[in-house]
């Protein structure tokens, strides 16, 4: 599942980039442990996998979880905590800071998707939410990673509650399709916190600016109301 993930990632600039600046196939070791955890937990936390039926091989799978409440660090938001989208630049422009690094981009996106998940899901919040997913690259544009997106929309309007993402680029769209709607993002300039530019076999002049989007999605019964509200 883990290598998966990173053949699901291969050619996500994000991703890229990372593994550029520091050692190939650091995605795929980073998520053995986690995921090995979210298997053993229970009852909220679900990972379930899709399988070809006629080979048994993995063709993606996904971890959802369900709170009633969460525990977040008292870390500071690395984008002022106003959630205002934005484009973030090297810490090195206007300052006396040094070139920034591959681990400090790690600290602001986590910072910022921290900052978010306080505000999105105070203690207390009942809500579904997607930890990860991930769909082997051939079996992309087959209905899989809307099946696992699914399985979790289908309970969260069952109980009429809220669900959330925090997406990649590549994850919007098939987000997009099952309800989700932007509720906020952060895009920061690659460039600024890579050590060196993309090789020749990545196809790219340069990392670019890449935004992950914070997105939300209200149950079904709440959608219904407002459509009707609209069109009245």
């Amino acid at each position: 599942m883990a290598g998966l993930m990173e053949a699901a990632f291969a050619t996500d600039r994000h991703t890229m980039m990372k593994e550029a600046n520091g050692v190939p196939g650091d995605l795929a070791r980073s998520m053995a442990a986690p995921l090995s955890d979210w298997i053993a937990q229970g009852p909220r936390t679900h990972v379930l996998k899709a399988v070809d039926p006629h080979t048994d091989e993995l063709l993606g799978w996904v971890c959802w979880r369900r709170s009633d409440e969460t525990k977040m660090p008292p870390r500071p938001a690395a984008t002022g905590g106003d959630g205002a989208p934005q484009v973030v630049p090297a810490l090195s422009q206007g300052t006396d800071a040094p070139h920034s690094t591959v681990d400090e981009l790690e600290h602001l996106t986590d910072s910022d998707r921290e900052r978010w998940q306080r505000e999105i899901m105070p203690p207390g919040t009942a809500c579904w939410y997607i930890v990860a997913i991930a769909v082997a690259p051939r079996a992309q544009s087959r209905g899989i990673g809307a099946a696992l997106i699914s399985w979790g929309t289908t309970r969260a309007d069952a109980e009429g509650l809220f669900c959330w993402v925090h997406g990649s680029e590549a994850g919007r769209r098939a987000f997009e399709k099952a309800g989700f709607t932007e509720d906020d993002h952060l895009t920061v300039d690659l460039d600024t916190y890579a050590a060196a530019p993309p090789g020749s076999e990545t196809g790219l002049q340069r990392w670019g600016e890449y935004t992950f989007t914070y997105m939300r999605r209200e149950p079904a019964s709440t959608l219904h109301r407002n459509r009707e509200a609209e069109s009245g």
